[in-house]
């Protein structure tokens, strides 16, 4: 929960998402919150891994989060932007933020997970203070 997402829009989600169990993370109890969004500072590498930047703001939501109780691992890197990625079906596109210790963590957290990894440019994305996560909608099928 943030200024830019209530309780309302939590509500509506927990309704349309009725099937998936719907948790609220409190990101007003982090000072100075350095993300629009919850989703475009951590994203899923896969079902059971989870991708943040390092520093003290990321340990906190990862806490809050319970990422130890709910047993999802944590690939952590140096340059938030690497923190916001989408992955598909074994499939990850990555923004290619220009820190190379970030891009070999991310690299390597894929390859041994078994997943292809692809880094795009994501310059046009960001002069709208945009990026990967949002500009996809990503839907499990049947």
């Amino acid at each position: 929960m943030s200024e830019r997402t209530n309780l309302e829009a939590y509500q509506f989600l927990k309704q349309v998402f009725k099937m998936v169990e719907t948790i609220p993370i409190p990101l007003d109890k982090i000072p100075d919150f350095p993300a629009l969004h919850l989703k475009s500072m951590i994203s899923h590498m896969d079902f059971f891994t989870l991708v943040a930047p390092e520093g003290p703001e990321a340990d906190q939501l990862l806490e809050l989060m319970n990422i130890n109780m709910l047993g999802y691992d944590a690939v952590r890197v140096p340059n938030p932007l690497a923190s916001n990625l989408v992955s598909v079906n074994g499939r990850i596109l990555a923004q290619d933020g220009g820190c190379s210790q970030s891009r070999d963590i991310l690299t390597q957290a894929a390859q041994v997970r078994g997943h292809k990894i692809e880094f795009v440019d994501c310059s046009e994305l960001a002069k709208a203070d945009a990026a990967l996560t949002c500009c996809s909608v990503l839907l499990m099928g049947k």
